[in-house]
């Protein structure tokens, strides 16, 4: 028995023998065999090793997958240590370390003796090896190459290692790092110096251009970055969004980078992209030293961004009242202002910083200061809702009652946004309850807008008047009754509010609640005994607009309060021809149980049947039929409701009309006109928009004007009776209307047109930009100051000139609203003096006294020389060649050349020479006076093709108009006052109203670019927006682009238009060549009337060619072929 037991086991110890032999020959399987029959994967042999281990040793990479894929230990260790990972590294084996990393194995288990796979990797130095194991680190967050993680571990060996093989030191990583990089972030020392030992680049730019110097001195490594600028590094080196390392280091706080930076010369002015110092960076992050630090450079304190933002504005905005405290000690500007004008007060209320406000104010901030938009720092705290800081600025002298461009004070903006605490403090300090914005609005009426109950109550407590109406007639209850804000509507009327009180266009609240459906709103005005009769002035009742809108409950609330039932308005529409036209059978049915007669007529005799019937609405065209509607009533012009519904091809309602109608009654049918009328509709616009600035002309497009609307805003035509006397002049050529430049009424650059206006010898001009009759004035020529252009003198010396000659001096006033307009709160400028004749040169230097600009801010003042005949200006600095001397607000200089000189103080010196080239282009635009002329051709009921021009000295009659049948629409006189001067090179912007649209893709506006005495033409096309009214609109001509919101633009020129009516007119005569280009197939379906429409587009592309060929780089001979061939289609 114990020999068998022996056996036995003898047989075990050698079975497990053979499974791991096989193992390690790589003889997979014999391997399987034994584990099918039992042998434990795991079994070891004395020296710890199990199959694994020596499979991998090995390097059988097949037998190692299927051992682990059979469960094997990846990370089983011998009593030493090892695991497979190790062996396989140890021995070489990449492909087996490669397996084992993807399965998990670890590569942080070491030996006994503190060796990892890594270690023993670079002890045998397998390059490769290491290489895969540092790449599969699984420490850092993202996979980086081998030469990274051992720049990141500062692992000098295993760096070496690497290099020895692969000489490139400046591999990067996905995100464009090279291992310098990872050594500067880290501040590893001794990998950095092996790496630029082997050729690394110190300025390596990685992704945005950040170089090793810009990581080390955001991460504050100060050896790191004496090594990097020790080896080269460009202390001034950039990132794509401009920022230098000092910027960096100033930004994170490290004082020690910063200080070692600036000893090595770095730029302490230099800016980003967006205008950023050092200091406004150190001044973000609060850092202290670092700004003192920088302060002691003698970086100046005021410098500002390109948003004209100082250190102060940032300071205020993040709160940071000991660097605040540290700028202004150093006398920082505390009103200097943004581009937006903003000041460091306007932020520090916007953004609750109490402490930084009361520093501000202790140093001479302005408590009145204004924004771009008129806002004092007590609008924004109140637009804020920061009752400490409204209270502190009152308490300082605020006034509560300063308002903005909008007339907007801070009641009003606190009332709009339901600020209670806020509009009790400032009504407590004298606010007025009823002030009124530009538009008319009170802060009630806002308060009632937005629904903010407790706010319309304490302004009522305050005797806001209930009764003050906006310009377009509107209180606040009905502003509440337009948003259905009840609990606002309620409070207004228990403090005796006029529920009939009527808009200029003639709406009640209860007009308007009707219209919006407020159902709360119509019950609680019908409660305080509003009426249901009133009309508006197009004769509109509540009913009416309840029945259009479809609201059964309002319609019968409105009837149960005894709302008149047929009441017609002006064309004649009774409710039930507004149910008749939206289909509303609900309503309809509601009007005739309460007495509604089935059959009125309007005006053109139209009932609800043939209104029904002309809409297509089947049911409400058996609602009627069903109610006895009298099926045979005919319009004034003859229609039959079947006769309409058969023309507009209603074949439902045709089948349900031609079976009670009399047929005899249609027969008359066949010869009636193309051109068919429509029923009245009800499209007058409830125009009660609340927005500040809106209106009609400006607003929402979709709210289009009525035929009546336009006749009543009137427009810039010729007036009739002048009209054709001017055109035969016009055509003789014997008109004594003159087109030419008026020189006593324009302004005009001497410049460009010197011969024109030249001055008698003891004479100079001035140069007034206006546009009224005085805009020219002469002043005597001695050096007393000039009556328009102050403090500009230049004394005559003897001996100027060898020659006889006659020096003048012009001074061109450069008005402050036009340099803000364009420029901004940027820069400001002198007026710009000229001493001509020009391009001469003196024996003895003349004396310039030229006035300063209003500062800008704390600037410096920079002269500038212009000299040019009829090319463009081209301006130079000429501040660091030409001494300047400020007297008396005045800057004196001496000149040997004439030319022209202009003073300038901008923030950004750089920008200066473009901001004044800016300018200069505006000063220059020359004035004329102008007609505009639209012709039109209607291609089919619903579009039409237009022609606008704007011309001076041309023919009205236009050639090609005439041969493509072309009518003139509208005719302007000429435009001659001050904001309808159309400017040289200028664009002018084309908006279209009324019952016309546009065809044109979304966001983008009609414009025409004028030029003199030059054919100015803008062809578009315009589509009928409801072709059952007139197809009439408005055009308005605009200097600038319309803005989605803001103020409304005063307009250039404004034309009211009716199309002509449709002409299918077809060529008399026509070549066979002309139907050469067409398919076959086209021929076949022949429909002439498409090839026609084909070649009327290409007229319209032929004809704007035309008119950009003087634009564009084509000769005269080719903008003449195309003038003369253009219209041909072969």
């Amino acid at each position: 028995m114990a020999v068998e037991e022996a056996a036995d086991c003898l047989a075990e110890t050698d079975i497990n023998a053979c499974y791991l032999r096989a193992a390690r020959a790589g003889n997979l399987e014999k391997a399987l065999d034994y584990l099918k029959n039992g042998v434990d994967i795991n079994i070891c042999n004395q020296n710890g090793l199990n199959a694994l281990h020596l499979a991998s040793k090995e390097g059988h990479v097949e037998v190692v997958a299927e051992l682990i894929k059979q469960g094997a230990n990846v990370d089983a260790a011998t009593k030493n240590g090892f695991t497979p990972l190790y062996m396989a590294a140890q021995e070489n084996h990449l492909e087996v370390v490669q397996f084992l990393l993807d399965n998990g194995s670890s590569q942080s288990i070491a030996t006994e003796d503190g060796f990892t796979p890594l270690a023993v990797a670079l002890q045998q130095g397998h390059d490769q090896v290491v290489s895969l194991l540092l790449e599969n680190d699984t420490k850092g967050k993202v996979r980086l190459p081998a030469l990274h993680i051992a720049a990141r571990k500062d692992d000098t060996k295993a760096a070496a290692l690497l290099l020895q093989n692969d000489h490139n030191a400046d591999v990067e990583s996905k995100s464009g790092f090279t291992p310098l990089h990872i050594a500067a972030h880290y501040g590893n020392i001794n990998v950095a110096t092996l790496l630029l030992n082997r050729g690394a680049a110190v300025d390596f730019k990685a992704r945005n251009d950040i170089t090793p110097l810009h990581v080390a001195s955001k991460r504050g490594n100060t050896n790191m970055v004496r090594l990097l600028l020790e080896r080269g590094a460009k202390i001034d080196a950039r990132t794509k969004d401009g920022l230098t390392p000092l910027h960096c280091g100033a930004r994170s706080g490290h004082e020690q980078v910063v200080e070692l930076l600036l000893d090595r010369g770095a730029p302490i002015m230099s800016k980003t992209k967006n205008g950023l110092s050092p200091l406004h960076m150190a001044t973000q992050g609060d850092h202290l030293n670092c700004v003192q630090l920088l302060l002691h450079h003698e970086v100046p304190v005021d410098d500002v961004t390109n948003d004209y933002l100082t250190a102060l504005h940032v300071a205020a905005h993040c709160g940071h009242y000991k660097v605040a405290k540290v700028i202004v000690d150093k006398k920082a500007n505390p009103n200097a202002k943004a581009l937006n004008g903003f000041t460091p007060l306007h932020i520090a209320c916007k953004k609750n910083r109490v402490k930084v406000m009361e520093l501000l104010l202790k140093h001479g901030a302005s408590i009145q200061a204004v924004t771009e938009s008129g806002l004092t720092p007590i609008h924004v705290a109140a637009f804020m809702g920061h009752e400490n800081i409204v209270h502190q600025l009152i308490n300082r002298g605020a006034s509560p009652n300063t308002s903005n461009v909008d007339d907007q004070t801070p009641l009003h903006i606190a009332s709009r946004l339901g600020k209670q605490d806020i509009v009790q403090q400032l009504l407590a300090s004298g606010a007025c309850p009823d002030a009124t914005t530009s538009t008319g609005y009170t802060p009630l009426h806002l308060a009632a807008r937005d629904g903010h109950r407790d706010v319309a109550a304490a302004l009522l407590d305050q005797g806001a008047s209930l009764s003050i109406t906006t310009k377009k007639g509107f209180t606040p209850l009905h502003v509440a009754a337009k948003y259905g804000k009840i609990e606002v509507a309620n409070l207004l009327l228990q403090k005796n509010a006029p529920p009939d009180a009527a808009g200029k266009n003639g709406y009640t609240p209860l007009h308007i609640a009707a219209k919006k459906n407020q159902m709360e709103i119509t019950t609680t005005l019908l409660e305080y005994g509003a009426l249901t009769n009133t009309v508006t002035r197009q004769g509109i009742t509540p009913l009416h607009l309840a029945a259009q809108e479809g609201n059964v409950d309002i319609v019968t609330l409105l009837l149960a309060r005894d709302a008149p039932v047929n009441t017609g308005n002006k064309s004649g529409l009774t409710p039930l021809h507004l149910a008749a036209q939206e289909d509303k059978v609900n309503v309809a049915e509601v009007l005739v149980n309460h007495g509604a007669t089935v059959d009125p007529e309007t005006k053109l005799g139209y009932t609800p049947l043939h209104v029904a019937c002309h809409y297509g609405n089947v049911k409400m065209v058996n609602f009627l039929l069903k109610n006895q509607a009298n099926v045979n009533a005919k319009t004034k012009n003859g229609n039959s409701a079947l006769s309409i519904a058969r023309r507009l091809g209603y074949i439902s309602v045709v089948d349900t009309l031609k079976v009670v109608t009399e047929e005899t009654l249609i027969t008359q049918t066949v010869t009636e006109k193309h051109k068919m009328n429509v029923p009245e509709t009800m499209n007058e616009v409830l125009d009660m928009s609340d927005d500040e600035g809106d209106d009609a002309m400006t607003g929402d497009t979709v709210k289009y004007l009525a035929p009546q609307d336009l006749r009543e805003l009137g427009d810039d035509s010729l007036p009739q009776e002048g009209y054709m006397g001017f055109s035969v002049g016009a055509r003789s050529q014997s008109s004594d209307r003159s087109n030419t430049l008026n020189r006593s009424s324009f302004t005009r650059d001497s410049m460009m047109i010197e011969e024109m206006l030249a001055p008698s010898k003891e004479m100079h001009l001035t140069a007034a930009k206006d546009f009224d009759s005085n805009s020219l004035r002469r002043y005597s020529w001695n050096a007393d100051a000039l009556d328009n252009v102050n403090l500009v003198s230049s004394p005559v010396h003897s001996g100027l000139r060898t020659e006889t000659m006659g020096l003048q001096t012009r001074a061109q006033p450069v008005p402050d609203e036009t340099v803000k307009k364009i420029l901004g709160n940027r820069a400001t400028f002198s007026p710009i003096v000229t001493v001509e004749p020009r391009r001469r040169k003196f024996h003895k230097p003349i004396t310039m006294t030229i006035p300063v600009p209003p500062l800008s801010g704390e600037g410096l003042t920079n002269g500038y020389k212009g000299d040019c005949g009829t090319s463009p200006a081209q301006w130079e600095d000429i501040t660091g060649t030409t001494p300047l001397t400020f007297v008396n607000d005045c800057v004196s200089f001496t000149t040997n050349v004439s030319a022209r000189f202009w003073l300038a103080d901008c923030h950004q010196i750089p920008d200066t020479v473009g901001l004044a080239t800016q300018l200069y282009r505006e000063l220059i635009c020359v004035p004329y006076m102008a007609k505009f002329v639209v012709f039109a051709k209607m291609n089919d009921p619903v579009e039409s093709s237009l022609r606008c021009f704007c011309m001076t000295d041309d023919k009205v009659d236009k050639t090609l108009e005439q041969q493509e049948n072309f009518e003139e629409v509208a005719r302007s006189k000429d435009i001659e006052k001050a904001c309808g001067t159309v400017l040289e090179g200028r664009p002018i912007y084309v908006d279209c109203y009324g019952n016309l649209a546009p065809l044109t893709k979304a966001g983008q506006q009609l414009v025409l670019n004028f030029y003199a005495f030059k054919e100015n033409r803008l062809p578009f096309c315009v589509k009928v927006r409801d072709p059952s009214q007139e197809p009439c609109g408005r055009l308005t001509f605009l200097k600038e682009c319309k803005a989605t919101k803001g103020l409304p633009q005063t307009a250039v020129c404004n034309l009211n238009i009716t199309l002509p009516a449709v002409k299918k007119t077809l060529p008399t005569m026509v070549d066979c060549s002309y139907y050469r280009p067409w398919p076959n197939k086209a021929r076949r379906t022949g429909g002439f009337p498409h090839q026609y429409r084909f070649t009327d587009r290409l007229t319209n592309c032929f004809s704007t060619e035309i008119y950009l060929a003087p634009l564009l780089p084509i000769t005269c001979m080719s903008c003449n072929y195309q003038s003369h061939h253009g219209n041909t289609c072969t």
